[in-house]
């Protein structure tokens, strides 16, 4: 599937542009679930770090943490309950690591059409469909060297809901881990 043409005044990539509406999408939902979200700028796998905030003695503090893989796409599959991306093998094999951190992949499902990946009005500021989430920590390892076909139930989409959920499991593991 090949994208309609940018518009003439864009300078940069549609690759730059999908991933700041990517980051935009998901600053945006994080704040909104009382968190908050730092870019990642250091090419490690992670793009966004994600830290609930809490009070303690009347001071914030950050609480469990989150890191996103963050990717945008108009190439998703639409299934009837899920949606179907191809990731960088690379990619996936960092993110089925078990390691102590939650790492979620975030996927921004776009349309085709560059001119309706978002729209603003006087009323409201619209992306074009959402980001769906998926935690990949235990799958087996690819030894392929090109991609991986990840198949992401259509109810996970990346909201509010998501991450608190994700957060409060993430802090009763801690607790957990703790109490040994």
């Amino acid at each position: 599937m090949t994208p309609i043409a940018k518009p003439p005044y864009w300078t940069f990539s549609e690759k730059r542009v999908q991933e700041e509406l990517s980051y935009a999408y998901v600053h945006a939902v994080a704040y909104m679930a009382g968190c908050k979200c730092e870019r990642m700028r250091d090419d490690i796998g992670w793009d966004a770090k994600l830290s609930y905030v809490q009070k303690i003695r009347g001071k914030e503090d950050e609480g469990a943490e989150l890191h996103l893989q963050l990717k945008a796409t108009y190439r998703a599959k639409f299934l009837s309950d899920s949606i179907v991306y191809e990731l960088d093998a690379g990619a996936y094999n960092r993110l089925v690591q078990r390691m102590p951190s939650v790492r979620l992949l975030v996927v921004l499902a776009m349309h085709p059409d560059v001119r309706k990946w978002m729209s603003s009005t006087e009323d409201s500021m619209s992306l074009y469909r959402c980001a769906y989430w998926i935690d990949l920590r235990g799958k087996d390892e690819t030894d392929n060297d090109r991609s991986v076909t990840i198949t992401i139930p259509r109810a996970q989409v990346f909201g509010v809901d998501a991450i608190i959920g994700e957060l409060k499991r993430k802090a009763m593991r801690l607790r957990e881990l703790a109490a040994k």
